[in-house]
């Protein structure tokens, strides 16, 4: 079934098509199949003549949920694009949060609050190295971690923490940080 938008076709185009059906429409989007056959027809013809060549790379690794101009999810077409994009999800994604699998997630947020600096490093490092492991899986292990830092940042009567990361894609070094900084 095809969905059309009549705010998208031509006047001509909308000049063919009668009055009472589009305003029986109600909305500028329809189905095709609901049209009078003749209508479709011209719908049709008029679709054909104007479809673009859309480019499709070769090589695509993931999608990120954003609309591109073509209204479909944006491509991630460099392995450090999604290499980016898994770690940024998955640093926002807390331990016990996704309802789908509550084991995923991170708690770099109860590591980095830890008062003993050494055990703070090592864990971070730790859940560094497991999703490091886990993207490695999917990228024939080309990716690993150079260094992490952690920043404090003094807030008044409190203190933040962000994490610096740097890694390294295929020969490419990466920064990422997890906060503002």
């Amino acid at each position: 079934m095809a969905l059309v938008h009549l705010n998208t076709l031509d006047s001509s185009i909308l000049n063919q098509i009668p009055l009472s059906i589009r305003l029986s429409v109600g909305s500028d989007s329809v189905e095709l199949e609901e049209l009078p056959l003749s209508i479709q027809y011209i719908i049709r013809e008029y679709v054909s003549e104007t479809v673009e060549e859309i480019f499709v790379p070769e090589e695509i690794y993931d999608v990120r949920p954003k609309i591109n101009p073509y209204n479909d999810l944006t491509a991630l077409q460099t392995k450090k694009e999604a290499v980016i994009e898994y770690l940024e999800n998955y640093f926002c994604c807390k331990r016990g949060i996704y309802p789908f699998d509550p084991e995923f997630g991170n708690m770099l947020h109860t590591h980095l609050q830890k008062k003993d600096t050494s055990l703070r490093q090592t864990l971070v490092g730790a859940e560094l190295a497991s999703i490091i492991r886990l993207i490695n899986q999917s990228f024939d292990g080309t990716i690993s971690v150079i260094s992490s830092q952690i920043y404090p940042i003094d807030i008044g009567g409190a203190v933040e923490y962000n994490l610096g990361v740097t890694i390294k894609v295929d020969d490419e070094t990466i920064k990422l940080n997890t906060g503002n900084k």
